[in-house]
């Protein structure tokens, strides 16, 4: 069912819950076993619990809250040189980037491409692309493009930043 959703989450929790199950399994098995007054296995079956709950929270910490979690993989600085390094990018903003570098990373940019460009901009945006895996390994990335402005803002790349007019102070 995970598989055919698509769900990482759905396929983690159902990873998880079965190692639960070996887990209840384990606490029944020598709960069982001290009911029959084989006493030497509970320090066995307590051993075993130890060893197989620290391997859950293992598994949790290291594969599964990273990826859930989705932090940037790659500074958006770093993917902009790289992609403006193509020839006919003007500029590259909405940088988004998450996964493990190594592992997989998804990568989400905006292009601006030179007017000139914009009938090769499909093989522009491929171009980044090779750029980006030459650059960072395996990746999944998402490109949008779109016509530079001759004289666009550059503040306007940034609508969450309040931009403000520099102090003149006058010298002592």
């Amino acid at each position: 069912c995970s598989r055919s959703l698509g769900s990482l989450a759905l396929t983690f929790h159902i990873h998880h819950v079965l190692g639960d199950t070996w887990l209840s399994g384990a606490a029944l098995a020598g709960m069982i076993a001290v009911w029959q007054q084989q006493y030497w296995v509970d320090p066995c079956f307590a051993f075993l619990l130890t060893v197989l709950a620290t391997r859950s929270l293992w598994r949790v910490l290291s594969e599964q809250l990273p990826t859930l979690l989705r932090p940037m993989a790659i500074a958006p600085e770093a993917i902009a040189h790289v992609a403006n390094q193509v020839e006919g990018v003007t500029r590259c903003v909405r940088i988004r980037s998450r996964g493990l570098v190594g592992r997989q990373v998804w990568i989400e940019l905006h292009l601006a491409i030179h007017p000139e460009f914009l009938g090769l901009a499909h093989i522009v945006g491929e171009r980044v692309d090779a750029a980006l895996r030459l650059q960072y390994g395996p990746l999944r990335t998402q490109i949008w493009v779109e016509e530079a402005q001759p004289h666009a803002s550059a503040y306007l790349d940034y609508p969450d930043h309040q931009w403000s007019e520099p102090e003149n102070s006058p010298e002592s």
